[in-house]
């Protein structure tokens, strides 16, 4: 079973951030899972096609031609009914894989040697992401993407897709009435 961890690095290209779960642990109906994660959107066609290929190279090593689990998806995918495609949540059309990892990652600016905080990352910045694509055979067969560090490329406007990851819920408000109007249903003061 040695071969099923054998882990080959991908660095994408330009990616947007999504859901990044950096300065704490991700919570799952109400269960910390004890993984950090990051959504990323890939919407340049070369750099899907790049990380799509390195994917189906590491799931046919193991799985041969039999059939596995992709974690790369289109932003209009529902996972068979399960969830809300994240372009119904305001996601550009593009291609959306998560990365997990147990520990923290190496996150950069531009110069690589200026490290960054977790907390300077945010939904809608654009990055390059250091992942690992480890195939597994257990419980379902597939590619398991796993985050090694995630790159500041520029800043850009903030995404609001819902979830612990998505900024403020007054992102998009203009009117300091509907501000107040927001508040007072949260029950928050202004």
């Amino acid at each position: 079973m040695a071969e099923a961890m054998e882990r080959v690095f991908h660095l994408t290209g330009e990616a947007l951030l999504a859901y990044p779960y950096l300065t704490e642990t991700e919570k799952f109906k109400g269960k910390d899972t004890g993984n950090y994660s990051v959504t990323l959107i890939l919407q340049d066609e070369k750099s899907y096609k790049a990380l799509f290929d390195k994917i189906m190279t590491v799931g046919k090593k193991l799985h041969g031609d039999r059939q596995f689990k992709n974690p790369l998806r289109s932003t209009d995918d529902d996972n068979g009914g399960e969830s809300t495609p994240l372009i119904d949540k305001g996601a550009p059309e593009g291609w959306s894989i998560k990365a997990t990892t147990k520990y923290r990652v190496d996150l950069v600016d531009r110069d690589p040697k200026q490290p960054l905080q977790a907390i300077e990352f945010y939904p809608g910045m654009v990055v390059r992401a250091h992942l690992s694509l480890v195939p597994y055979d257990g419980l379902g067969r597939g590619v398991k993407a796993y985050l090694q560090g995630l790159q500041k490329v520029k800043d850009a406007p903030r995404l609001n897709l819902g979830g612990a990851g998505s900024g403020s819920p007054f992102y998009n408000l203009d009117d300091p009435k509907e501000d107040r109007m927001a508040a007072a249903e949260e029950g928050l003061s202004l």
